[in-house]
């Protein structure tokens, strides 16, 4: 484990075509112990990435069928924008020290948006008149967010001969994410000639959710110590061990 170091990294911004990609990373990892000593240590780490991802397509079709009493031509056009961003952000901090005690605290974020638009249109002809023609436009937009933290200690009393009760472990999570979605269509479908009805269509949707979960455990693994004493009771270990847990959707 080096003492410290800062590495980052990112892609050609200045890249073009029909998908490009942004994107960077870097990198932070500390020690604060000049010592390289494996049992007792105290370091921190830490990274974060960023990504954009643009995709643009087009597309143009023409199809015309030689019926028996006219030729009847379909002229297709779409056009489509895809965006997408993604941020992404780990910490870690350990340490541990004599007697075994450890704590170890870790958090994860994640941060995502997106962002969809797309177009088509589609016209009919019966020789050289219109029959009809469908426009339809979709647009949807999305984020969410995700947020994770552990956090562990522990300590094993049993090898300081000074304080032998002090010995447990306790673990604790806590999750959040939010998402929100939304979502917008519109078909519509315009006929000129009786035999079809025209039709219009739009739709709205929104969706919203936030969830956080939680849970804590701690394990006591002194009670036979605390309870007889310098008796081992035929050297049976007896602990005590509970945990608990929240969670809320909404």
């Amino acid at each position: 484990f080096k003492q410290g170091f800062i590495f980052y990294r990112y892609g050609d911004p200045k890249l073009s075509g029909i998908k490009k990609n942004i994107w960077g990373t870097a990198k932070l990892q500390h020690s604060f112990n000049e010592a390289n000593n494996g049992q007792f240590y105290s370091r921190i780490t830490g990274d974060y990435t960023y990504k954009k991802t643009d995709l643009n397509n087009i597309n143009t079709t023409e199809q015309t069928d030689n019926l028996l009493n006219y030729n009847q031509t379909s002229k297709s056009s779409s056009m489509s924008n895809n965006s997408s961003t993604t941020q992404d952000a780990n910490f870690d901090y350990s340490r541990r020290n004599k007697y075994s005690n450890f704590i170890n605290i870790t958090s994860k974020l994640n941060h995502t948006n997106q962002e969809n638009n797309s177009t088509s249109n589609n016209n009919v002809f019966r020789n050289d008149t219109a029959i009809s023609s469908n426009n339809v436009d979709n647009y949807s937009r999305s984020k969410s967010n995700n947020v994770n933290l552990n956090v562990m200690t522990s300590s094993n009393g049993w090898f300081n001969q000074d304080n032998s009760l002090n010995s447990y472990s306790l673990f604790l999570n806590a999750n959040y994410n939010s998402n929100n979605a939304f979502n917008h269509t519109e078909n519509i479908f315009k006929s000129y000639i009786d035999t079809i009805a025209s039709n219009n269509l739009i739709r709205n949707y929104n969706t919203n959710s936030d969830n956080f979960n939680g849970s804590a455990s701690f394990r006591y693994n002194s009670l036979r110590q605390l309870l007889l004493g310098i008796y081992n009771f035929y050297n049976i270990n007896i602990g005590l061990n509970n945990s608990v847990s929240f969670s809320r959707n909404t």
